[in-house]
């Protein structure tokens, strides 16, 4: 599989304060690749230093053979690269029909009856969705408002989805139906997909490959099975076990 996203030497920071250091990572088509860690470790500003979000950043960040590293956010989203961010960002006002048509707003008019189908399809997977399509989008449960900002961002048709904590504050049950949907999206929309989660034998089992992050340094890599299996991941992650 070929490198849709190519990541090198790259240093994010917050003022003085140093968060990534020197990463290294790739995401090829139609993968899942878990990126894992400690909190405070760098994963949330990776993401949302691919997403053009993060702009103390310096490096190199490529996507789809292009360096996309000084292109703004908007740009990135319009490529292809979508970021659910940790807490939604939803636009609580307005209805959840509302918040999926702006989810679909960058796709060419051409595609309407295809954008149409796969909402369909997301409302049928989500059928809380479905019910409340009139509700403004923060009367939701977290639950609910979690599906919703994944379905948004589908909309968009992405190429690579930037997924921040998609199961935070969800059910077993809605953890379980959110990580499903995840694992289907390369092979069934050619989603490839770079996954931050809290959860992590959750996340490296519906992943391809895996990275382990500690203070913003990758510090054990390779195919999820083995970095499951490695007896550092409970030391390098947590330190303190490994959900």
């Amino acid at each position: 599989m070929s490198a849709l996203l190519q990541i090198g030497d790259l240093h994010a920071r917050y003022g003085p304060v140093q968060v990534v250091t020197g990463m290294e990572l790739e995401v090829a088509d139609g993968e899942i690749v878990a990126l894992v860690g400690a909190n405070g470790a760098g994963k949330s500003t990776t993401l949302r230093a691919v997403a053009g979000l993060h702009r103390e950043a310096s490096g190199t960040i490529r996507f789809a053979g292009r360096d996309v590293l000084g292109a703004s956010a908007e740009r990135r989203a319009r490529a292809g690269l979508r970021l659910v961010p940790e807490g939604r960002r939803l636009f609580g006002r307005l209805t959840v029909a509302e918040n999926l048509t702006l989810g679909a707003a960058t796709r060419p008019r051409a595609q309407r009856a295809e954008v149409a189908r796969e909402r369909a399809e997301l409302l049928e997977r989500f059928p809380a969705l479905d019910a409340a399509l009139g509700k403004p989008a923060a009367t939701l449960s977290g639950g609910q408002q979690q599906q919703l900002a994944l379905a948004r961002a589908l909309l968009g048709a992405p190429r690579l989805l930037l997924l921040d904590e998609p199961t935070l504050g969800l059910s077993p049950r809605l953890t379980d139906e959110v990580l499903a949907l995840i694992a289907s999206l390369p092979r069934e929309r050619g989603i490839a997909v770079l996954l931050v989660e809290q959860h992590v034998r959750l996340a490296l089992a519906i992943a391809d490959r895996a990275a382990v992050l500690r203070r913003g340094r990758v510090v054990l890599a390779g195919a999820a099975a083995d970095v499951l299996a490695s007896p550092e991941l409970e030391a390098q992650v947590l330190g303190e076990g490994v959900r």
